[in-house]
């Protein structure tokens, strides 16, 4: 409707004959000279007076002004130039003829509506879509990769890979996406081809990063059970690595239905071995992982002095802050000590030799 009211607008001829109107002691008429000044304007025959086509049929609500030339005719010409001139300056003059323009373009064509403009955005997006879904399967052939690799209790890498070329070995983790690619996987050879040097997702940053998801989800999990059962208990022991660096073992015990579970939480790295350290190691972690220390009923340590100490050690310290967590002795360790004890024994050292050859033989 109004494409048609734009397209079939009535123009005045050059020759035409407008009224003339008494406007005080002077006769005045409309100036066919001002439809060429200002293209907005037109003419009504019917009313002999100007309009404004494009506020007319594009105001917008609550900014349509009362007045001549919008909701009436301007029909006294004694200053029509200067009120044209002024109502061009307004605002919504100014919106109306930029949604004018719009219009006009979209009707005839020379820009897409809105929904060939939707159409083109959706278009848009699900090529964004499948393109992130392509990533997205090369991410999870990493992350698969690097899960067997700790499923199967495998190193991901060497001890040096930075500078290695393709024919050395380049770490397991490396490795396994070569054979990957080699088996048909093309998402990932299109990754490792073509992705940005940057992004690869191969360094050994990123795949620290990879082994530590599952690792947190896992962890989670196990907290998750431990809430559940409400009462637990902890197992730790300080060890220290190959590389000379103390670390603490931590295990929680819970009971999970009618079985006993026992299950391990992580190593914590140790600045210190003294009782008092690792007692604020251990209630630290068990605070961050939101355990609550009051349903702690049993510690299992070594019975080392740090440990197990009458009055410095970190069975004591934590028992102190929370009493009905019993320390118990490791069994393993008092078998261990048992075996080693009992292997300065002539007696049992020769059992045991006699048993190590038996094993030997029926091999």
């Amino acid at each position: 409707m109004r494409y048609e009211l734009i397209t079939n607008i009535d123009t005045p001829s050059s020759d035409f004959t407008f009224p003339f109107h008494t406007e005080g002691k002077k006769r005045r008429c409309f100036q066919n000279k001002w439809l060429a000044n200002f293209p907005w304007l037109a003419y009504s025959k019917s009313l002999d007076g100007g309009l404004c086509i494009p506020c007319i049929l594009f105001s917008r609500p609550g900014h349509r002004q009362t007045g001549s030339l919008v909701n009436s005719p301007l029909t006294r010409f004694k200053d029509a130039t200067s009120d044209f001139r002024k109502h061009a300056e307004t605002d919504y003059h100014q919106q109306a003829i930029t949604d004018y323009a719009s219009f006009s373009a979209i009707m005839e064509q020379q820009t897409p509506n809105i929904v060939q403009k939707i159409d083109h955005v959706d278009a848009g997006r699900d090529a964004r879509v499948k393109e992130n879904q392509k990533k997205l399967g090369s991410i999870l052939s990493l992350l698969d990769t690097v899960i067997l690799c700790g499923h199967q209790n495998i190193p991901l890498r060497g001890h040096r890979e930075e500078n290695c070329s393709e024919d050395d070995h380049q770490g397991n983790v490396r490795a396994l996406l070569q054979f990957r690619v080699e088996s048909g996987d093309s998402l990932l050879l299109n990754h490792l081809q073509n992705g940005p040097r940057n992004a690869q997702y191969t360094s050994k940053t990123i795949q620290n990063e990879l082994i530590s998801l599952p690792s947190a989800q896992i962890r989670t999990a196990i907290i998750t059970k431990v809430r559940d059962a409400k009462f637990f208990s902890i197992m730790a022991d300080e060890v220290t690595d190959s590389a000379n660096m103390a670390k603490l073992s931590l295990c929680v015990w819970f009971i999970d239905g009618c079985s006993i579970q026992e299950l391990f939480l992580g190593f914590m790295r140790c600045h210190s071995v003294t009782g008092s350290a690792i007692a604020e190691i251990i209630m630290k972690e068990l605070q961050e992982f939101a355990l609550d220390l009051s349903y702690l009923r049993a510690q299992c340590y070594d019975g080392t002095g740090n440990m197990s100490g009458a009055t410095k050690g970190a069975a004591t310290i934590i028992r102190e802050q929370y009493p009905e967590a019993t320390y118990v002795h490791c069994n393993s360790h008092f078998l261990n000590l048992t075996i080693v004890k009992a292997c300065d024994l002539p007696p049992i050292r020769n059992l045991m030799g006699t048993m190590t050859e038996l094993c030997i033989f029926f091999k």
